[in-house]
């Protein structure tokens, strides 16, 4: 049996606050209280004191909890950032057993900079450009995370390396 406090389209809601010395504080929709809101507060909470055992009340806190987790998850979906679509490469490059999933918008000069930078040759395995490299980069690097072995350096075996190419192969301009 539900009680319903207020048949209006706006419902009331109090909020109740305690401070530091026990003292609760009762607010309404952040707005004024008035006798009318108290009183009608006073029949919703006499209701739920005199129906509600802590059976009840902790399966509603755990609704509660799983509604908020669902809200404030899909609140942070809506406020992503969203990353504007570019163009440029993504590349795999091998050193050693290691190799590198990257991205650069100049693929001459990032590759110039491995090869002064690492004291062993590198090899470029594979480049295309593609639409939005960010997002293909992004994804490579999440779905080979099992097998990172330091910051986008992975060890990948030659089925790895082919499922990679051919999901450039799929994006490439």
């Amino acid at each position: 049996m539900k009680y319903i406090i207020d048949q209006r389209k706006i419902p009331i809601s109090p909020f109740f606050c305690e401070d530091k010395k026990g003292k609760i504080f009762i607010t309404f929709n952040g707005g004024h209280i008035n006798l009318s809101k108290l009183k009608k507060c006073r029949k919703a909470l006499n209701f739920l004191i005199e129906s509600l055992d802590n059976k009840v009340i902790r399966a509603l806190n755990t609704e509660i909890d799983l509604s908020n987790k669902q809200y404030y998850k899909e609140q942070m979906n809506e406020l992503e950032p969203t990353i504007p679509k570019k163009i440029g490469y993504v590349y795999l490059i091998k050193q050693d057993k290691y190799y590198k999933i990257g991205r650069a918008q100049n693929i001459k000069s990032r590759v110039k900079i491995y090869k002064t930078e690492n004291p062993k040759p590198i090899k470029i395995i594979l480049q295309n450009q593609v639409d939005d490299y960010i997002k293909v980069e992004t994804e490579l690097l999440r779905k080979y995370k099992h097998k990172q072995y330091r910051g986008e350096w992975f060890l990948l075996n030659n089925q790895d390396v082919k499922d990679i190419e051919q999901c450039l192969n799929k994006v490439k301009i």
